[in-house]
């Protein structure tokens, strides 16, 4: 029997890299593709072209492809291209759950580079829903704010929002704490603060940006800046009268400042007269629109007679500055003294010794100095507004004193 040789026969099929070039090759041109996010349920396409960089016809003769979430477009196989010529591969890419996905494209032909394989890749996702599409905050007095709440909805499956941002600083993203995950078909507020600094209309955009299909997710946002009307600052009552003061004490009064129709923003303070001083407002003090500040006028008199002056408030108002009218009296200090007498006792007395307290019954406190040698004495420390208890007692040739003598009172005026 003749031995007959034996052939063993070795397919061999390689996937090149685009850089190795050879004679007659099969080019793509991307070699890969990421599309991005695409809404779950949605599709989309892209062509690959493919080259024939050689100088005879090539076949495609075979297509395969992995990732079910993946299809080739019309791309009929066997396809030939002409020498220099190319061909558009479409592919599509429907993603039927959210998340990362990835396939490989293989073509085999009669190139010297038989097989050519092409990456894919795309994320199916759902969009963030926002409501209402735009917030129009109307008319909104220029320094003053205004809120509204938008609703954002993840509708099919979890969304997480890892920032936000407004296209316009005078809209503001407040109450929503970054990031966060709105579960399926659940919904959190998003409160948008508009606080125009200048009059006329604003518009922006606040974008939240998430791992959503539509990500940044956009609410449209209007308003108008509005100047105030007009804003007055009223004080009442329209003059503090303070009435008769002793020089070189102080009484205080208090009067309201009101913002009636606008905000109103007091930036300054004087007196015309500086007796009289303004006390306890800190500058510079925002009033807002029906709301009222305290402001306490001191009246400190430095001569006796009469004083006259005016509290000006500089503000935006247009009656600005606004007066207050302030009068008040100086009198002097008044000076008391008590004059006191008793009767002499009937133990030889060489002198006598004055006795005061607060208290009836004592304690009580010498107040001369040496022994008085008469039954009479004058006082001239009392206090305004004080009653005072006073008592007396004989001293003998030989230093010995007597007990107290009955009491005697006087009351002290308050000024």
């Amino acid at each position: 029997m003749k031995a007959f040789p034996h052939f063993v026969f070795a397919f061999l099929f390689f996937c090149l890299a685009p850089g190795f070039t050879l004679a007659q090759q099969l080019q793509c041109n991307p070699c890969s593709h990421a599309f991005g996010k695409v809404q779950v349920g949605s599709s989309v396409s892209f062509s690959i072209q493919l080259s024939n960089t050689g100088t005879t016809t090539l076949r495609i003769t075979s297509k395969s492809l992995t990732g079910s979430e993946f299809s080739f477009g019309t791309f009929p196989v066997p396809v030939r291209i002409k020498a220099g010529a190319s061909v558009e591969l479409p592919i599509v890419f429907a993603p039927t759950a959210a998340g990362h996905t990835s396939g490989v494209i293989t073509l085999v032909s009669t190139a010297e580079n038989p097989t050519l394989c092409m990456d894919l890749a795309g994320n199916g996702a759902y969009p963030l829903a926002v409501t209402p599409a735009t917030l129009s905050f109307g008319n909104v007095t220029v320094g003053s704010s205004a809120s509204l709440q938008a609703t954002l909805t993840a509708s099919n499956a979890a969304v997480t929002i890892s920032s936000d941002g407004s296209t316009n600083s005078e809209f503001a993203i407040l109450g929503l704490t970054l990031p966060v995950t709105i579960a399926a078909g659940q919904s959190v507020a998003a409160t948008i603060q508009f606080t125009p600094s200048a009059a006329g209309a604003a518009t922006g955009q606040a974008t939240f940006t998430s791992n959503a299909v539509n990500s940044p997710t956009v609410e449209q946002l209007t308003g108008t800046g509005v100047a105030p009307a007009n804003p007055q600052l009223a004080v009442s009552p329209a003059t503090l009268s303070f009435g008769n003061v002793t020089v070189g004490s102080s009484a205080s009064l208090q009067a309201t400042l009101t913002a009636s129709n606008a905000a109103v923003t007091i930036s300054s303070d004087q007196s015309t007269n500086s007796e009289f001083a303004i006390l306890e407002l800190t500058l510079p003090a925002t009033i807002a629109a029906g709301q009222s500040a305290q402001v306490t006028i001191q009246f400190t008199p430095s001569a006796a007679g009469a004083a006259t002056g005016q509290a000006g408030f500089t503000s935006n108002a247009v009656n600005s500055p606004t007066v207050e009218q302030l009068t008040g009296t100086g009198v002097a200090q008044v000076s008391h003294s008590v004059a006191l007498t008793w009767d002499a006792g009937s133990g030889d007395p060489v002198g006598y010794n004055v006795y005061r307290g607060t208290a009836n019954g004592g304690p009580y406190e010498m107040i001369n100095t040496a022994l008085e040698a008469t039954t009479n004495y004058t006082d001239t420390t009392v206090v305004c507004g004080t009653t005072y208890y006073y008592v007396a007692t004989e001293v003998n040739a030989e230093g010995q004193e007597s007990g107290y003598s009955n009491v005697g009172q006087a009351v002290i005026p308050p000024s």
